[in-house]
Protein backbone atom coordinates (compact mmCIF):
# COMPACT_ATOMS: atom_id res chain seq x y z
CA UNK A 1 0.00 0.00 0.00
CA UNK A 2 1.18 3.50 -0.83
CA UNK A 3 1.54 5.80 2.15
CA UNK A 4 0.52 9.45 1.91
CA UNK A 5 0.73 12.07 4.61
CA UNK A 6 -2.54 13.60 5.78
CA UNK A 7 -1.50 16.86 4.10
CA UNK A 8 -0.87 15.10 0.78
CA UNK A 9 -4.26 13.40 0.96
CA UNK A 10 -5.95 16.69 1.80
CA UNK A 11 -4.27 18.40 -1.14
CA UNK A 12 -5.20 15.60 -3.54
CA UNK A 13 -8.79 15.53 -2.27
CA UNK A 14 -9.07 19.29 -2.75
CA UNK A 15 -7.91 19.00 -6.36
CA UNK A 16 -10.15 15.99 -6.98
CA UNK A 17 -13.10 18.05 -5.75
CA UNK A 18 -12.34 20.69 -8.40
CA UNK A 19 -10.16 23.05 -6.42
CA UNK A 20 -7.32 24.95 -8.02
CA UNK A 21 -3.90 26.14 -6.95
CA UNK A 22 -4.89 29.80 -6.81
CA UNK A 23 -7.77 29.33 -4.38
CA UNK A 24 -6.03 26.77 -2.17
CA UNK A 25 -5.00 29.27 0.49
CA UNK A 26 -8.57 30.43 1.08
CA UNK A 27 -10.24 27.03 0.84
CA UNK A 28 -7.87 24.68 2.67
CA UNK A 29 -5.45 27.07 4.31
CA UNK A 30 -2.25 26.30 2.40
CA UNK A 31 -0.28 28.35 -0.09
CA UNK A 32 -0.36 27.39 -3.77
CA UNK A 33 3.35 26.52 -3.59
CA UNK A 34 2.67 24.12 -0.72
CA UNK A 35 -0.15 22.49 -2.68
CA UNK A 36 2.23 22.05 -5.64
CA UNK A 37 4.81 20.48 -3.33
CA UNK A 38 2.27 17.99 -1.93
CA UNK A 39 1.17 17.15 -5.47
CA UNK A 40 4.78 16.61 -6.57
CA UNK A 41 5.39 14.20 -3.68
CA UNK A 42 2.18 12.35 -4.50
CA UNK A 43 3.28 12.05 -8.14
CA UNK A 44 6.56 10.51 -7.04
CA UNK A 45 4.87 8.06 -4.69
CA UNK A 46 2.24 7.04 -7.26
CA UNK A 47 4.59 7.06 -10.25
CA UNK A 48 2.39 9.43 -12.24
CA UNK A 49 3.20 12.23 -14.67
CA UNK A 50 0.46 14.83 -14.40
CA UNK A 51 -2.28 16.03 -12.08
CA UNK A 52 -5.22 14.15 -13.59
CA UNK A 53 -3.27 10.88 -13.61
CA UNK A 54 -2.22 11.45 -10.00
CA UNK A 55 -5.79 12.06 -8.86
CA UNK A 56 -7.02 9.01 -10.78
CA UNK A 57 -4.32 6.83 -9.22
CA UNK A 58 -5.10 8.15 -5.72
CA UNK A 59 -8.78 7.35 -6.25
CA UNK A 60 -7.97 3.88 -7.55
CA UNK A 61 -5.70 3.19 -4.55
CA UNK A 62 -8.39 4.36 -2.12
CA UNK A 63 -6.25 7.23 -0.84
CA UNK A 64 -8.99 9.79 -1.52
CA UNK A 65 -12.72 9.66 -2.23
Amino acid sequence: MIRMSPQQRKALQYLADGGNLKDSRDKIGIAPATLKQHLQMAKLKLGTQHRAHTIAAALREGLIE
